[in-house]
């Protein structure tokens, strides 16, 4: 959703995090449905299901190119994570300024195993875009 929000309102995005996605939405199937109600059961069941039924594969690598402002893209070095060398390839092709950090002992879960240095990281991101235009 940050891709998409970014590439057609870059005026109002001071800067990006991106955790661990590849640059495109996914088809969600029934099963990602039922995993994500166990783990987030204070989400309505038919939200979730909006989620799963309306979703598509579908490329966002050439919206990347409409983001003008810096990008910061974590991704997590164990099995598990979602973003493969390609991905990680086409965000530093398109993105105009990115940084790449990879938690070398975490998977997709990037707060595990070091929840203060996965909230340490997001606060120091969120600094630098506080400051990038002054």
């Amino acid at each position: 959703f940050a891709i998409e929000f970014a590439s057609r309102h870059p005026h109002k995005v001071r800067g990006v995090i991106l955790c661990d996605y590849p640059p495109r939405y996914i088809k969600r199937t029934k099963e990602w449905a039922v995993r994500v109600q166990t783990s987030f059961s204070k989400v309505k069941s038919f939200v979730i299901a909006a989620l799963q039924e309306e979703s598509g594969d579908i490329s966002l690598v050439e919206k990347l190119k409409n983001i003008d402002c810096p990008a910061f893209v974590i991704h997590g070095g164990q099995e598990g994570s979602l973003l493969h060398q390609e991905d990680l390839d086409a965000y530093t092709k398109h993105l105009k300024s990115v940084q790449v950090e990879t938690f070398k002992n975490s998977g997709h879960e990037l707060w595990n195993p070091d929840y203060f240095k996965f909230v340490k990281t997001i606060q120091k991101m969120i600094h630098t875009f506080d400051h990038s235009n002054e």
